[in-house]
């Protein structure tokens, strides 16, 4: 029975990508070891929809949901009966491991950290404009970039 709805699930996602939410519950039900409780974590980057999936498992609004990071302000549990099982669901704050982001600045403009925390833009936007080259900018906003003055500005990258 679980195969078949594991491939079943599996069909229905690959041409979307998204899983259903009966799909994620039947994965969910695979993970237990047989015993008759067990947790599952929910564990990844602010903003990435921990919260929203929990609410979509419990079929009710039961956390809270921002579209900016950080609302999840502390660990948070719930109890969920998947196949006669008490499952216990945990949610908690997004987490950002600094030494895996190359900078403040790659972390505002990647959405890990809110936006409202920002005291100085120069950074963010000196790394947006490393990143996207100067005829993608020109295009899309539809204006001219003037050229740097390279003797003035020896060691700026040149866009």
């Amino acid at each position: 029975w679980y195969q078949r709805r594991v491939r079943e699930a599996v069909v229905s996602t690959q041409s979307t990508g998204i899983l259903r939410n009966s799909d994620l519950l039947t994965y969910l039900s695979m993970l237990s070891d047989g015993s008759a409780e067990y947790t599952i974590g929910l564990v990844g980057y602010p903003n990435v929809g921990k919260s929203c999936t929990l609410n979509s498992l419990l079929q009710e609004k039961r956390v809270q949901v921002s579209s900016t990071p950080g609302k999840t302000k502390h660990f948070q549990t719930f109890k969920l009966k998947l196949d006669g099982k008490d499952v216990t669901l945990c949610d908690c704050p997004g987490l950002v491991f600094p030494n895996l982001a190359a900078s403040q600045s790659e972390m505002f403009c990647n959405g890990i950290l809110p936006i409202d925390h920002m005291r100085d833009a120069i950074g963010p936007i000196s790394y947006l404009i490393e990143k996207i080259p100067r005829i993608v900018l020109e295009s899309v906003y539809g204006m001219k970039l003037p050229v740097p003055d390279k003797e003035l500005e020896g060691s700026r990258l040149p866009y």
